[in-house]
């Protein structure tokens, strides 16, 4: 229903707010779309990054669904 998609955004928002200043300089971006929040970072600051997520007790994050990457040639 409408009201729990609500609540879930509000949340997944407060998560994304969060996480951005959890994870500092190292965010490129974050979006969320379809239910999911999505945060992008370089491959050099993954290691890092999943790793906030992890530790900080206002995350908890325990499992990692995706890791994706793209190489556009030159």
């Amino acid at each position: 229903n409408a009201e729990s998609r609500a609540a879930m955004d509000e949340t997944l928002q407060d998560m994304r707010d969060y996480a951005a200043q959890a994870v500092g300089s190292r965010l490129i971006s974050a979006q969320i779309a379809y239910g999911e929040l999505t945060l992008n970072v370089s491959p050099r600051d993954i290691v890092e990054v999943v790793r906030v997520l992890r530790d900080d007790p206002s995350l908890g994050f325990l499992v990692l669904i995706d890791i994706c990457g793209v190489d556009y040639p030159a």
